[in-house]
């Protein structure tokens, strides 16, 4: 499980480390802050979801707009999917707003991947 949520998230459930791997489930948390997404945060996906490979991930979201426009990234940047393709889910989801544009255009635009 990759949960992108910050531990300070209104709805975060105390525990949920431990709760989820006591049933055997890796957990991992990358904290990103709404207002400030980093691409060295997005990397830290990328290689999370490597681990990934012939199996599905479980990523956890609150709304589905961190996790929708993470996934659009590495839809584009990693598995080189065009445009339409890999904007679904996400525009089904949300429009990212002038924060999420940007950081997604910073994303885009990185030449070290």
């Amino acid at each position: 499980m990759i949960n992108l949520a910050t531990p300070s998230s209104s709805n975060a459930l105390p525990g949920k480390a431990e709760m989820v791997a006591r049933e055997g489930v890796s957990y991992f948390q990358i904290p990103i802050e709404w207002e400030n997404p980093q691409v060295d945060q997005l990397k830290q996906f990328f290689r999370l979801m490597a681990g990934f490979v012939g199996r599905k991930p479980w990523l956890h979201y609150a709304l589905n707009v961190r996790v929708s426009a993470f996934v659009y990234l590495y839809r584009r940047i990693v598995r080189k999917e065009d445009e339409t393709s890999a904007a679904w889910p996400m525009r089904e989801v949300w429009v990212p707003d002038g924060t999420w544009r940007a950081f997604i255009n910073q994303a885009l635009g990185d030449s070290s991947w």
